[in-house]
């Protein structure tokens, strides 16, 4: 872990080799030995990586963001590799090592500032402050090494834009080529999205890696430019959902 200041980071690595040395013996005063064989000996090596990396910042005493991201492996045990073929001979099938990765839950905060300065005049000064916190939360489920499901929900904000904000007001729309006039403030648009997923393949001859995901966002006091009554004239409004 580093510390610096109110913001902290985790960083951590971890490599690991096994190398599995299997040998079957029959005994021939066991029952059933006539139907029984001693497995061919076999000897394999298994390499696995894990990581971790994450920070986490203390805004003050109330609110503090955090992300981390990791991958973690389980290798194979001995009595996993010990099974029967389809012809009931024993044998040592080796499995590839397990892994996962998780994910956890953030904060983020955004603050923007537009600053609008009339170089004539002051009727077109303006300044909007736009700020959020930003939530954001993944699980991801490894339920076998060829399937894994994941779950995501986050949101996002835009701030208008300087004209979005300079044509905003249905009693005084504009052209085209008129943006600028002084308008009351638009809201900012929030997004929120969900999205699940599931990823895995398929063993045999040909391997195929699939990829299946579906989501959904809704935008909040999203911006339209929307026409005025005024022949030519538009203005910007926030319409709601969308």
């Amino acid at each position: 872990a580093i510390d610096w200041g109110a913001t902290r980071l985790l960083l951590g690595y971890r490599s690991e080799r096994a190398r599995y040395d299997a040998r079957d013996t029959v005994d021939p005063a066991a029952p059933g030995f006539v139907f029984n064989t001693a497995a061919p000996a076999t000897i394999a090596v298994q390499r696995a990586r894990a990581w971790e990396a994450g920070a986490q910042h203390a805004f003050d005493p109330r609110w503090t963001g955090f992300a981390r991201a990791a991958r973690s492996f389980r290798l194979v045990n001995v009595d996993e590799i010990y099974e029967n073929d389809a012809f009931f001979s024993a044998q040592f099938q080796m499995l590839r090592p397990q892994s996962a990765q998780t994910h956890e839950i953030g904060l983020r905060w955004n603050r923007a500032i537009v600053r609008l300065d009339d170089q004539v005049g002051t009727a077109l000064d303006g300044s909007h402050r736009f700020t959020r916190f930003n939530p954001g939360i993944e699980f991801d489920l490894a339920l076998s090494p060829a399937l894994s499901l994941s779950a995501v929900y986050a949101e996002t904000n835009r701030a208008p834009t300087p004209a979005e904000l300079s044509c905003a007001d249905e009693d005084a729309p504009c052209s085209l080529t008129n943006f600028f006039v002084g308008d009351p403030p638009l809201k900012q648009v929030v997004a929120k999205s969900w999205e699940i997923g599931a990823s895995g393949y398929t063993s045999g001859p040909w391997k195929l890696n699939w990829l299946l995901s579906g989501y959904r966002t809704i935008n909040e006091n999203d911006i339209q430019f929307t026409a005025s009554e005024i022949r030519g004239r538009a203005f910007f409004r926030n319409i709601g959902r969308t």
